[in-house]
Parts: C-alpha cells; sequence; structure tokens
C-alpha cells in the first residue's frame, strides 16, 4: 500500500478530523510494530470509527471467500453520537466553544487534533458572560465552560446519542 484514499468529498471538516486521526494511529502503529502481519488495529481506533456518521463496515469484495461481500440494507447511516461544539478558546481553565447541537452538562467525549480521543465532565455551563445556563440550546451561539485539561482551538465537542 503507498496510499489510502479518505472519503471526503461533501463530509464536514469533524467527519474528516475523526477519520484521519483514526488512520493515522493505526498506520503509525502499524509501523511502530515493524510491520508485524499480525498487527491488529487498537479497539480505541475502532470505537473512534464508530462515533462519526457511517454506513455499515464491512471490508467488501478484500475476502472473496469470507461473505458477506456486500452489504444490502437500506443504506441508512448509523449515528452513535453527534457533534455539539468546536473549540474557540482556552485561556485561565476555561474553554469558549460555538455551539452545534444542544446538549446539557454532562460527560461529553473530545476529540483534540494532539490528545486523541478522550472524555470530560462538564459541571456548568455558562453563557458568554459567564452567567450560567441550563443547557447549550441556542444554534450557533458562544458558551463556556470550566476545564483543568487545556483544550485546543478546533477541537471537536460531541456527546452519545441516547
Amino acid at each position: 500500500v503507498t496510499s489510502l484514499k479518505i472519503e471526503g468529498r461533501a463530509k464536514t471538516e469533524y467527519y474528516t478530523a475523526a477519520v484521519t486521526s483514526a488512520y493515522r494511529r493505526a498506520v503509525d502503529g502499524y509501523i511502530a510494530s515493524g510491520y508485524d502481519d499480525n498487527y491488529r488495529v487498537p479497539q480505541s481506533i475502532v470505537e473512534e470509527t464508530d462515533k462519526i456518521s457511517h454506513r455499515v463496515y464491512s471490508t467488501g469484495f478484500y475476502f472473496r471467500d469470507n461473505p458477506p461481500a456486500e452489504v444490502l440494507d437500506t443504506g441508512g447511516y448509523i449515528r452513535n453520537y453527534e457533534l455539539v461544539g468546536v473549540v474557540a478558546g482556552y485561556a485561565d481553565g476555561i474553554v469558549t466553544f460555538d455551539q452545534r447541537n444542544k446538549f446539557f452538562p454532562g460527560k461529553i467525549d473530545v476529540l483534540d487534533s494532539q490528545l486523541g480521543s478522550f472524555v470530560i465532565n462538564i459541571e456548568h455551563l455558562y453563557d458568554e458572560n459567564m452567567n450560567e445556563v441550563e443547557s447549550a440550546n441556542k444554534a450557533a451561539q458562544t458558551y463556556k465552560f470550566r476545564c483543568d485539561t487545556p483544550l485546543k482551538v478546533g477541537s471537536f465537542l460531541r456527546r452519545r446519542v441516547e
């Protein structure tokens, strides 16, 4: 293999970032293994690809003798997580973010370009003037929360869809 094609046409920056991050970690892991034929992608990478909107994964026709080679369903997308915000800044323990979908304080999954994917707990949400609010519920509004981990601008905030 000399190159990888990652589907990206008509995809969001969030999709492209999540998939590229997962592929980069998988390739780096394989190289670090010394190109071991028995290398297996860590479960955390597989989980990352499940956090983005996707169709059913398959090996297609790669393993000709291991059906099913095709997935014949409705073609619908699986959406286990949704993007709720994008980090716009971090200063003095306060994250500022641009809201994308409604959410409440609680556990949020972060996709950071340097730190990878991890979970934080948002105890309180604030509007841009640091007045506490019950939820981030106004499209494209700016909100804030306290966080000990300095999140990078452009990091994605997402929540598991129940």
